[in-house]
């Protein structure tokens, strides 16, 4: 029997290779297909694309978003039904501080995003409500996305984790593993899941 797919969803400026991504294929790799790709920001109905092309053949599975990662995760999960990891999610923009109109360069890709009108018209597009099961992992000291927002969007629907420090990053994940790991093994029962 095939391995279940685990998605990680980086943020914006980010990439499918950075610490996350590491270590969740690190964790999980034994039990689960981890796939951390780095997909191109530019266009988000693109990226969408792109990252369901990485789920396609996969009956089952768990999406890890983190911060715009979030966004995309909670509309895939919705779409497949599947469970969904929100680090940090930036659920809407309206609660990102300092997200600006104009170009923004990811450091680690070199890759050019404008953002404009245009461009958060197409996000909008995969706005969606919140639905079960989904796990919030939230840093209360969070500098970028205020966790508030997240906290009253799925107050009384998701299980949340706030854990006092890990920045926007929310790492190290050490403080997280336990309930992370309890989570996907009751969303995921029957699937060898620890």
């Amino acid at each position: 029997m095939a391995k279940p797919l685990m998605l990680y969803v980086h943020g914006f400026m980010s990439s499918g290779s950075t610490l996350k991504g590491q270590a969740l294929r690190r964790r999980y790799g034994e039990r689960f297909e981890v796939r951390t790709p780095t997909y191109a920001q530019q266009d988000p109905h693109r990226s969408v694309q792109a990252l369901m092309e990485q789920m396609a053949g996969h009956e089952r599975g768990v999406i890890v978003g983190s911060s715009l990662g979030g966004f995309y995760a909670r509309w895939l999960g919705a779409q497949q039904g599947w469970p969904v990891v929100l680090i940090n999610p930036a659920l809407d923009l309206r609660c990102i501080d300092d997200f600006s109109d104009g170009e923004h360069v990811n450091p680690y890709t070199g890759e050019r995003v404008g953002v404009d009108a245009r461009w958060r018209e197409a996000l909008a597009a995969y706005r969606c409500e919140p639905k079960p099961p989904a796990l919030l992992l939230l840093c209360h000291d969070d500098a970028v996305v205020r966790p508030q927002c997240a906290l009253e969007q799925y107050g009384g629907i998701g299980e949340i984790l706030l854990l006092p420090q890990g920045g926007h990053a929310c790492w190290p994940l050490e403080a997280a593993w336990a309930t992370l790991d309890g989570f996907i093994e009751r969303q995921c029962s029957g699937e060898n899941v620890q």
